[in-house]
């Protein structure tokens, strides 16, 4: 919900949701209901172990995905919108700690207090103690349905912001810095973990190896 209402209020008419724009965004979807569709026990724990396992990203391939739910709508399914209500007890729109720790005491997946706050650290960028929505269906998704061709192109494009048909280490950080959802230690870290020097061009298909390479 934070980062909807920091959207809708951006005083940069470029980056400020339209009414359509807040209408759709994914944080409603947690609102639908639909009853043909029930949520079973190998689906909560599949979306469980795609939160434990979302550490093994890239920073870079998560950065890109968090900037992509941040930019367009993406739809989450049924399935992952019923887990998130079902371990978000206090019904506030976001997972703590705790909610986290009893949802996976649940099933037979043995986690650690200490990994379920590196989960949560994994997911959330800023360092806050909590899973937002968007969040949690970034880290639960298949990482190919988020980034497909039309996806990715985006990301590309917004990177390339000045239409040169390739990006450098500097469009990312530009970016990045620009979208105000990431600290300074994440874009470092993002950039370390690229992997390319500063005079290194990437075009379309090359950004699409990076994402894909971890």
């Amino acid at each position: 919900m934070k980062d909807l209402i920091e959207m809708t209020i951006n005083p940069d008419s470029a980056h400020r949701l339209s009414i359509q724009e807040v209408l759709e965004h994914p944080w409603f979807d947690i609102l639908k209901d639909d009853s043909t569709d029930g949520s079973q026990e190998g689906d909560e724990h599949e979306i469980l172990e795609a939160l434990a396992n979302f550490s093994g990203e890239s920073k870079f391939t998560k950065a890109c995905m968090k900037l992509l739910f941040s930019t367009v709508r993406i739809h989450c399914n049924y399935k992952i919108r019923q887990e998130f209500s079902k371990i978000n007890e206090k019904q506030n729109a976001i997972i703590s700690k705790e909610e986290l720790r009893n949802a996976f005491d649940k099933t037979n997946l043995n986690i650690t207090d200490k990994e379920i706050k590196s989960i949560i650290g994994e997911v959330n960028f800023l360092g806050s103690q909590y899973i937002n929505y968007s969040e949690f269906c970034m880290a639960a998704m298949n990482k190919a349905e988020i980034l497909n061709d039309k996806n990715c192109k985006i990301l590309f494009n917004i990177f390339d912001s000045e239409n040169k048909g390739t990006i450098t280490q500097s469009d990312i950080v530009r970016e990045l810095e620009k979208s105000e959802i990431f600290s300074k230690n994440t874009i470092k870290g993002t950039i370390k973990d690229l992997g390319i020097d500063k005079n290194t061009s990437i075009d379309l298909e090359g950004f699409k190896q990076i994402l894909f390479a971890s």
